[in-house]
Formats: structure tokens, C-alpha cells, sequence
């Protein structure tokens, strides 16, 4: 089904809404767009520069299949790119009672092709016409944001309890289809929110919505989609159009690029559309919660819809409805709605679009590629007027809790900076999460709910918890000004960061001393966000902190009576680096310097899993990095060498050594008596990076740190280096000292290093790599894996390349030699940012099993077993709670 998986994403996704639009207008009504997308030479020319596999003769091929087979509707003998969907659904999704599933051979498939175009429009169209031939009339539009699949033996296996240990609050909501609701019944005041949504995170050309002389403001698109919904569900329902806002003439005059490329008309006219909406929200729309202001959050959502719908998921339910009624119209030949259908692909087209500035689709690799979706997803609900908002906490929550058998719901959220601000998040979050706002049709929950909250707290949940995450951030600033005033400034690495940290910890141990029940339900800690902004180090004294706190001299008697908990510490590292070495030194760096141990996690840590050679490979083994990583991670590498006592990379690490010698002068040689520093020497300084840098002075000396406060006493690491010995030795002192305040080896330690990688030198990592796992499997440190986060972020672009194979493989294999190579460690599977990758957990689960069912040796071979995959897979389920953070 590959090509016909290419065919749909050229011809839903690649293709420019205004040429559907136009298409309309062209008088030769029989030339629609629905019917002949492929015939165009423009989409020819598309599909062969996708599909540049493929010969001009054999692309002739592919489209005389798509007419002969795949869009053809056997009973009509109509074709259309609408007939694709269904082909593509009928081989993919199995209907279980009023529900329905992905057939579960056909997951990675279905994932691959969903993910890009969105699975409402793959379900909506297969229903539509599953329901034309069996004539059924369709009342349930409330399945899950994302399908699970029909394997038995897996949801089996999963029933007995699962731990998501690793799941960001923010990003597991289904953003983007809550988002497209709220713009198609609120049109008006969205011209700055569009401004500031494409400057927020500037995107690949390949999720762009135009290009050329075609290319259209995104916020007029948007507009075009609202008015084309409202215009056909008006006609869908049967009831007149208003004349002044529908009449054929403002049709054109609205819609046409051709004659208003600007968008000028429809931006004048959105006052009257909005105003149009309204009156069919009021006469159509179901009021889902009275308790705000606009609690009818889609018009599309009918007023006697079936109380079945009610499972958390009622407000994806109108937009559903509204796509499978027009399927349904279109393949039963609706005489009414037939004339518009390229209107219908037109909306399509757009919401594509839109789709993609929302949800990572395109294919690029790294953090910060995730970053930009990550900051814009809730750029249009911040109207606390409106449901929408209140809804996305309640979603992300409650749709994963009822539909999966989680007994450790880890949730993880940023720290304020106020106990008051804290206490009220955490509340808000409590009250959002165990409403039951969109699984009631009648309302009768809400004054007995909010009354019951009010004077009880928070009801008392101990398998959902929370985990506040510090926000990793860089120093850089913008103007030549801030430069100049940054340079000529004595602070330290990461000041900002460090002091926000600050903020926000004691704001959290504020909180936990008031012996405040909100504080009750927080575990742990962690810190995210992209690795380039910061290193552990920055964190090390909070972490501290937080971790020995004492409540103020209450600490024995808050255990015993109030329960609160010992914090536990995760940390997100070696997820994304510049080179496979600076990942590990990361995963380092989190260990001893934020005093990681037993029961404490890694998030990601894909540099420890991932294989070197292949990534170097992918680089073309050749990295670009800062002068100042590169030391630091030759510096790592060689003590790597001599702690693990690899003799086999001795000459190769008297190469470094003399690299290192040579980055070394380049950064810091400026300083005379520094010229013959080792690496060793060297090494010895980066050790002490776990401790407050302001304790450090350009005479090599170390200060004494005040121990009035336990902020102070935490100031230093006493777990590392052992005894603090190195700290006496004020050459070391200065090396850290130059390291954070010589303004000179900052600038030059910022400049970029390219870097040839040599065999010689992948083979010393693997071997390090290799060690360096056995290590952190001796310290009984949990790994939180995330596979399709890391799939979609990372550099391998297979599940069966996940590191999470490379990290356990007890139950899997029969090799006792590989049982034996493999470091064995604690590992888990979560889903990360859910509602940004499109999954959930049930679906993690299940997306490994199958692709590691679908992999063969050289002779094509299965290389594994089924009965062997889900006693994997059952094995790393229970890890996941053993685990958790929760404390019995």
C-alpha cells in the first residue's frame, strides 16, 4: 500500500487549497477537482517528485491503478480522491462494535500515512461510506483522539496495569483538533493571534501552505474554512442560507484568490460570519458546559446528540460528524451538496494545512525542530471565556486514564514561582483533570462537583501525581548592546537559568513546608527542554535542594502524619546532542553532579542506546560543535578510556590527548600559566561543575560557602568528586573559575569546531558507550523511553532502531552471548508529549511490538518470535511500575 499511501498524502496534503477553490468557479462543473486531481500535469509533476522512484511511464501506471481501483466506488462507478480514503480505510481499520480499531498488522502503515493527514479524515470518510452500503445511520462520534488497535493479546497483557512515568501535560491534549474547532466558531480577533503563531517557531518550507504566486495569508485560508463549514452545513441541515453572506455573487467574491488575492473581502466580512455562527450555535449547538461563558463549543455538536458521545471526547465529536455527514452526502449522490464538494476538498486542503503548523510532520531531526510546534500549540485557546482551554487538561488526562489500565499516572508540569502561584496551579490542575465536565450530558455533575471540591480539596488520587520540570534556557541575548554589557560582565554560565531555578524550588519547598495539599501530590522533579540551552550543571544546587530538603524542622512529623512525600529526580538527557559523546557526557553530568541514585531516572538518554556508528554515518562523519563542547567531551572521552582500562584505544587516546592540548591553547591560552595542563588536569576541573560557580575565584582559591540557610548547604556537592579533596587544589579551582567567568574563553570556546570523524574514533565511543551502560545499569537508574518521541525527534526514522531494543533485551533473546553484550537496564515506555506525536500509550506498546514482529535477517527471516516480543514487552510493562514514583 505504498503507493497508494504516497497518492493520499500528495493529493490531501501537498496539494494548495486555492486550487480546489478555484476549481469550483471554473465553469466546467464536470472537471471538479474531487474527480479529476490526478489528471493535472501540475499533480502529476507533484507525484513524480515524491515519488522520483518511479519513471514517467511508471507513474502513468500509478494513476491508471487509481482510476481502475483504489478511488473507484464499485457501485456508482464514480472515482475520486475521496475514494482513496476509503480504500486506504478498508484495509486498515476494523469497526468493533459502535467503536472502532486499527487492524493491527496494518499499525505502522496506518501511523505512518495518520500522522501526516490526521485520522479524522480517514475515519470519518470510511464510516460514511461503511454506513451508505450497510444503511446505517451513525450516532457515535466519540472515539479516541488517536485508535488503539485490535490486539487482543496485547490489550490483555496491558489490562493488568501500566505506569506512564513520562507524560508532559502541556503536550498531550489533542491540541491541534481542539484548536480548529475554536477557529471555525471564533473568526473574529484572530489577526494578531495568526501574526504571532507563524513568528512563534519559523517552520520548514515542507509544512508551508502556499508557495509562489499562490501562496495565501494562513489567516485567510482559515477564514475561507470557516465560511466553507458554515455554508455547507447549512446545507447539510436544509435550512436557507442567509443572502447577504452566501449568495452565489459573495460566494466568488469571498472565496475566488483569483480575484481577490489578498483576502481583503473575507477579512471585511468576518464580523458578518461571525455573527452567522453564533445564530447556528445557539439554534444547533449542544451546550457542554453552562459553567462558562461560551459553553457551546461547536455548532456542529447537535443538540440531541447521543448521550453515548459523552466519554471525555464530545468536543471532537461535531467536527466529526460534520466530515463524515458531507462523505455521506457526496457518496449518496446528495444532489444538493454534489455542486460544492470541491468547496468540501477545498476545506480539506486548508485544515491540512493548518494541520501541519500544528503537529510535527516534516522530517526534521533534533529538539528544537519539536520546539517550534511545542511553543505554538496553545497560541489560540487562551480565552478563559471560552471551553476550549478548559478543556485540554481534562482531555489529555481523562481520555488516557479511561481508556487504559494506568496505575501510575506521572504528569508532568513547569514550576511557578510563588508557593500562592503553585498552590493554584496545582488546584486548578486537580479540578480540571477529575471533572467530569465532558462525560456528563445533563450538567448534574458540576455545583455537586464544585461544591464537594470547595470543601473537601482535591480528591485524593494516589495513581495520578505530579512532577514539576524546570525549563532549561540559554543566555543568548539579541542586540549588540546586550553583548557588549555580557562580555564585559562577570557571571557565570546560565546566571538566568540558575536563578529562576532558585525561584521556582524554593517556591516549591515554600509550598511542601506549608504542609499544603496540593504539595502532597508532587514526587518529583525534573528539568526539559533542549540540551543546547543549558547543562545539568545548572541545576545541581536545586536539585539538591529539593531532593534533602528539610520542612523546617517538621520533616519526621509531616511523614508520619501528613505524608509527604520524598522527592524523587528524573532528568531529561542525551536526547538530542552534537555529537554521540556530548550525550553521554550529558547523562554523566546528570548523574553526578544532580547526585542521581537508586530509584532516581534518565529521560530519553538515547546517546547511551542509539548505535554510534550509524549516527556518525548519517552526519556523513562530519560535526559541526562549539570549541568548548569539543574539549570537554575529549577531556570526558580520555577519562573514559583510562577509567574502563580499553588498551586497545591507547594509541588513539594519545591522539587526543594531543587534540585536546591543541583546543585547549585555541580557548584558554591566553592565560600563561595554564600551558601545560592535561587532560586529566582538566578533567578533574570539570568535576567540580555539580557546585555553585560563585564559590570559585580567579586566584585559584575556594570560599568557604555559608551554611545559615540550606539553600547554602547545598551550594556544594558532597557526593562528587569524593571528599572534595580537588577542591583544595587551586589549580583545578582556577580551571573551573576560567571555565564560567573568563570572558575571553567563553567567546572563543563559543565558536564553532567542524570535526571529521575518524573509524578510530567511533570504535573508542562504542566501546565507551558499551561501558559506560554496564555503569549506569549498576546504579539501578530507571530510563524513561519515549519511541515515537523519539522517532520523530531523533535520527533513526524505524521503531526496531529504537535504543530501547539496545537497552533490555531479557525475554526477547536466546543468544546467551547477546543476553550477555546487552547492559540489561531499567527501562520503561511512555508517550512523552502525547497530543504533539499523536499516540498514546496503548499505542507505544503496540508499534514496537509490531515492527520488532516485522523484522527479518538477511535470508528474510522473522528474527523474533511473537511469544518472545510480548514477554519483552511485559517484562519493561512491569519495570514501568516498579519505577514510579509513587510512594506506597
Amino acid at each position: 500500500m505504498n503507493n497508494l499511501r504516497a497518492t493520499i498524502d500528495i493529493l490531501f496534503r501537498k496539494l494548495l487549497p486555492n486550487q480546489a477553490i478555484n476549481s469550483y468557479f471554473n465553469l466546467r462543473r464536470s472537471d471538479n477537482l474531487v474527480e479529476s486531481a490526478w489528471k493535472t500535469d501540475e499533480n502529476q509533476s507533484q507525484v513524480f517528485y515524491h515519488l522520483d522512484y518511479y519513471s514517467h511511464n511508471e507513474l502513468g501506471n500509478v494513476w491508471q491503478k487509481v482510476q481502475e481501483d483504489w478511488a473507484l466506488d464499485a457501485d456508482t462507478g464514480k472515482v475520486s480522491v475521496f475514494g482513496l480514503l476509503h480504500e486506504f480505510g478498508k484495509n486498515t481499520l476494523k469497526q468493533i462494535g459502535h467503536d472502532l480499531a486499527v487492524d493491527y498488522p496494518q499499525l505502522l502503515r496506518w501511523r505512518e500515512l495518520s500522522h501526516l493527514v490526521g485520522e479524522d479524515l480517514l475515519t470519518t470518510c470510511f464510516l460514511a461510506q461503511r454506513d451508505k452500503v450497510s444503511r446505517h445511520q451513525r450516532t457515535f462520534f466519540a472515539w479516541r483522539p488517536v485508535l488503539s488497535t485490535n490486539n487482543h493479546r496485547l490489550k490483555v497483557m496491558l489490562e493488568k496495569g501500566v505506569a506512564e512515568n513520562h507524560f508532559h501535560l502541556q503536550g498531550s491534549a489533542p491540541h491541534s483538533q481542539i484548536t480548529w474547532i475554536a477557529l471555525m466558531n471564533r473568526v473574529t480577533n484572530r489577526k494578531k493571534d495568526f501574526k504571532d503563531f507563524l513568528e512563534k517557531g519559523k517552520l520548514e518550507p515542507e509544512t508551508s501552505y502556499g508557495t509562489n504566486a499562490e501562496r495565501s495569508d494562513l489567516y485567510v485560508l482559515v477564514l475561507k474554512a470557516a465560511y466553507i463549514r458554515l455554508f455547507l452545513f447549512q446545507i447539510l441541515q436544509g435550512v436557507k442560507h442567509n443572502e447577504k453572506l452566501f449568495s452565489n455573487k459573495n460566494l466568488e467574491v469571498l472565496l475566488n484568490s483569483k480575484t481577490d488575492p489578498d483576502g481583503l473581502s473575507m477579512i471585511s466580512n468576518v464580523n458578518d460570519l461571525q455573527r452567522e455562527i453564533n445564530s447556528n450555535r445557539i439554534l444547533f449547538g449542544k451546550l457542554i458546559d453552562p459553567s462558562v461563558e461560551v459553553g457551546i463549543p461547536d455548532y456542529c455538536i447537535p443538540k440531541n446528540i447521543h448521550e453515548q458521545n459523552f466519554n471525555g471526547n464530545i468536543l471532537l465529536c461535531g467536527e466529526r460528524k460534520f466530515l463524515y455527514d458531507c462523505f455521506q452526502a457526496y457518496f449518496q449522490g446528495n444532489k444538493n451538496f454534489l455542486p460544492y464538494a470541491d468547496l468540501f476538498y477545498a476545506y480539506l486542503l486548508i485544515k491540512s494545512k493548518f494541520r501541519e503548523e500544528m503537529i510535527q510532520v516534516n522530517k526534521n531531526v533534533g529538539f528544537s525542530n519539536f520546539q517550534n510546534y511545542q511553543n505554538r500549540k496553545k497560541m489560540f485557546l487562551t480565552n478563559k471565556r471560552e471551553i476550549y482551554l478548559k478543556a485540554l487538561n481534562c482531555m489529555a488526562v481523562q481520555t488516557s486514564k479511561d481508556n487504559q489500565a494506568i496505575e501510575s499516572f506521572e504528569t508532568r508540569i513547569p514550576p511557578q514561582n510563588s508557593k500562592y502561584e503553585n498552590r493554584e496551579i496545582l488546584n486548578s490542575l486537580d479540578k480540571a483533570c477529575n471533572s467530569k465536565i465532558f462525560s456528563d450530558p445533563n450538567h448534574s455533575h458540576i455545583n455537586e462537583f464544585l461544591k464537594r471540591y470547595e470543601k473537601n480539596g482535591e480528591e485524593k488520587k494516589e495513581d495520578f501525581f505530579y512532577v514539576p520540570h524546570f525549563i532549561k534556557k540559554d543566555d543568548k541575548v539579541k542586540t549588540k548592546k546586550e553583548i557588549e554589557k555580557l562580555m564585559n560582565s562577570l557571571t557565570s554560565r546560565d546566571s538566568k537559568v540558575r536563578q529562576q531555578v532558585k525561584v521556582q524550588a524554593q517556591a516549591l519547598v515554600a509550598l511542601r513546608n506549608g504542609i499544603n495539599q496540593a504539595a502532597k501530590r508532587i514526587y518529583g522533579i525534573d528539568a526539559a527542554s533542549s540540551e543546547f540551552s543549558c547543562r545539568p550543571e545548572a541545576f545541581a544546587q536545586a536539585y539538591r535542594f529539593l531532593k534533602y530538603q528539610r520542612l523546617d524542622g517538621r520533616f519526621d512529623q509531616l511523614r508520619e502524619k501528613k505524608d509527604m512525600p520524598v522527592l524523587k529526580a528524573t532528568f531529561h538527557a542525551g536526547e538530542d546532542f552534537y555529537d554521540v559523546v556530548d550525550g553521554l557526557r550529558a547523562i554523566d553530568e546528570a548523574i553526578k553532579f544532580l547526585n542521581l541514585e537508586e530509584g532516581d531516572r534518565l529521560g530519553h538518554a538515547l546517546a547511551l542506546g542509539i548505535n554510534p556508528r550509524e549516527y556518525y554515518e548519517g552526519k556523513h562523519k562530519d560535526l559541526m560543535l562549539p570549541k568548548q563542547w569539543h574539549l570537554d567531551n575529549i577531556s570526558w572521552l580520555i577519562s573514559r578510556i583510562n577509567k574502563y582500562n580499553l588498551h586497545e584505544h591507547a594509541s588513539y587516546a594519545s591522539y587526543l590527548q594531543w587534540e585536546f592540548r591543541t583546543l585547549f591553547n585555541e580557548i584558554y591560552g591566553h592565560e600563561k600559566d595554564l600551558q601545560d595542563v592535561s587532560p586529566e588536569l582538566y578533567y578533574e576541573g570539570w568535576k567540580l561543575r555539580g557546585d555553585d560557580p560563585t564559590l570559585y575565584s580567579s586566584d585559584g582559591k575556594f570560599k568557604e560557602h555559608q551554611n545559615i540557610t540550606f539553600w547554602q548547604r547545598c551550594a556544594v556537592n558532597e557526593v562528587y568528586p569524593d571528599g572534595g579533596a580537588k577542591r583544595k587544589v587551586g589549580m583545578v579551582n582556577k580551571l573551573y573559575y576560567l571555565y564560567h567567568f573568563d570572558v575571553e574563553a567563553k567567546n572563543k570556546g563559543a565558536k564553532i569546531k567542524r570535526f571529521e570523524v575518524k573509524n578510530e574514533y567511533i570504535k573508542v565511543v562504542e566501546s565507551v558507550q558499551k561501558h559506560f551502560q554496564l555503569e549506569v545499569a549498576e546504579k539501578h537508574l530507571g530510563i524513561e523511553t519515549n519511541p515515537s518521541s523519539n522517532y520523530l525527534i531523533g535520527t533513526f526514522k524505524r521503531y526496531d532502531k529504537h535504543p530501547l531494543v539496545n537497552f533490555y533485551n531479557l525475554g526477547l533473546e536466546l543468544d546467551p552471548q547477546k543476553l550477555q553484550n546487552c547492559p540489561q537496564l531499567f527501562v520503561s515506555i511512555n508517550t512523552d508529549d502525547q497530543g504533539v506525536f499523536n499516540t498514546y500509550l496503548e499505542n507505544e506498546y503496540a508499534l514496537m511490538a509490531l515492527a520488532l514482529e516485522k523484522m527479518e535477517d538477511e535470508d528474510g527471516k522473522k528474527i523474533y518470535k511473537p511469544a518472545m516480543i510480548y514477554d519483552w514487552l511485559d517484562r519493561i510493562r512491569q519495570m514501568g511500575l516498579e519505577m514510579s514514583f509513587k510512594q506506597e
